[in-house]
């Protein structure tokens, strides 16, 4: 459970090692996504963490928005931003996220 962020505070990343299904069960979120080449790295890769971030603003790119009744399967090619309030306002959700390895 946690509380959406702001677009301006939503920020890509990626993971190498595995694929991310993301399942809202209460509330509604906005991903954000795009390809890593599209995107350039702010923090490097930390393999103990699996993860990645990166610099670039997340406005304008396309999103999904959960809402407990679809999910989002994200490849580790895909930069995402998740947690991004639908309408800018933040509110509380609880979110299941399972993790693939590849």
């Amino acid at each position: 459970v946690y509380n959406t962020k702001t677009l301006d505070d939503g920020k890509f990343e990626s993971h190498n090692n595995y694929i991310d299904i993301q399942i809202l069960l209460e509330g509604h979120e906005k991903i954000y996504y795009t390809s890593t080449s599209e995107v350039s790295v702010d923090i490097a890769y930390n393999a103990e963490k699996d993860i990645m971030f990166y610099s670039d603003s997340i406005e304008g790119y396309d999103s999904v928005t959960l809402d407990g009744t679809n999910f989002m399967m994200i490849f580790p090619h895909e930069a995402h931003a998740p947690q991004v309030s639908v309408d800018d306002i933040s509110l509380p959700v609880k979110k299941l996220v399972v993790k693939v390895r590849v």
